[in-house]
Formats: C-alpha cells, structure tokens, sequence
C-alpha cells in the first residue's frame, strides 16, 4: 500500500504570507541570516497537527476524523506578530511568527484534532502544542557563530504585526521531500462549522 506524508494545518491568506515573506527577506540578509533555510511563500501555514505517513487506504477515515471536529468548531479570529526561535534565541534551530490573539482557541482544536485521529490509533502529541507559523528552519550545516547571530537578529528585530485571518476552514495536506525543499499539495479541506462559542465543547477536556 501506498503511504502519504500528512499533515493538518491552516492555510494562511496571500497578504499574510506577503508580509511574512517580506520580513524573512530583510532577515535574510540580516547578521546569520544565511545560516537559515527561509519558508518559502507558497509554503507558509500554521500547523495543527504532523501525523506522519498514512495509508491512502485511511484517508477516507481521517478526512471524516477531521471533518466531525469541524463541524463543533466555530470560526475563529487569529492575529500573526513577532518573531522567536525554537528552543530559544541563543540556541535557534526554528524561527517562527508568533500568535499575539487567538492562542488558546487554536490550542483547543488542535487538541480536539490531535484527540479524534488519537481513537484512530494515530500517535498523541507528547509535547504542549505551541501555536506558530514556521518562517525559517537552522541550516544543518551552519557554525555556531552564525547561529548566534541569526538569534542575536531574530532577538533584535523590531515587534511587528503581519496581519490576521479569520480562520474558517483547515486543510489536510501531502507533503513529499526533495533535496530543494518540501512540495506541499491539499488533499482536502473542511469548513468550520460550529456555532460561535462552540469552540470548547463540553466533551472535549483539557
């Protein structure tokens, strides 16, 4: 059987990913800003969810998964600003655009996603879900001086809005590696149709 790369995520809007690609741009040419592998535009998302490989036989099963979740969720409003790294400025391995409103709702649906594909017998997130959106990733084969100085610019940058979205659908999406970067293609993407206020059910606990 054939196996996909999978994950869950949200897709953002054009202006956003301008004015993220715009910022990345600057900071690429930014001290260490070329020890960085910069996201491009059209790959731009805020994750909810890795899965991992998934049988195309399974596919079905997880698009109905997601959509049930969607159907309890409402549409929410989310505002993208600043910028930070993983696990810290000093030690950068992911630069990411940060959640300014919105964190919390976003960390009951993913939570609610990351339980229903769970019963499916899919792997449990293990660690905290941290709302963010991915800009740049450490080059492999960078020094640890120019590490530290693309934390030193990341640190340094001036606090910024990029914009928001109200999220109203999330997407389910393929992702196949190649040594020029990830290709992603959407395989399906379900509307949130929950009423406002809907967002944390009573079944859902947290």
């Amino acid at each position: 059987m054939t196996a996909i790369r999978t994950f869950v995520a949200i897709p953002l809007p054009e202006d956003l990913k301008h004015s993220l690609s715009t910022t990345c741009a600057a900071l690429r040419n930014a001290p260490g800003g070329r020890a960085a592998r910069w996201v491009s535009v059209e790959n731009m998302h805020l994750t909810l969810k890795f899965i991992g490989d998934v049988q195309t036989s399974h596919m079905e099963e997880l698009r109905k998964a997601v959509a049930t979740v969607c159907t309890r969720v409402a549409p929410l409003r989310v505002v993208i600003a600043r910028l930070g790294c993983f696990p810290s400025n000093a030690s950068p391995r992911v630069i990411w655009a940060g959640i300014a409103e919105g964190a919390p709702d976003l960390r009951s649906l993913a939570r609610q996603i990351d339980d229903a594909l769970g019963a499916l017998g899919y792997p449990r997130d293990t660690r905290p879900f941290s709302a963010h959106i991915t800009v740049a990733r450490a080059d492999k084969r960078a020094i640890a001086a120019e590490l530290t100085a693309l934390g030193r610019s990341v640190g340094s940058w001036p606090e910024a809005t990029f914009g928001e979205l109200v999220v109203q659908s999330v997407s389910v999406v393929q992702s196949d590696l190649h040594p020029s970067g990830p290709i992603y293609t959407n395989i399906c993407t379900v509307p949130l149709q929950g009423l406002p206020g809907s967002l944390d059910a009573p079944h859902t606990a947290y």
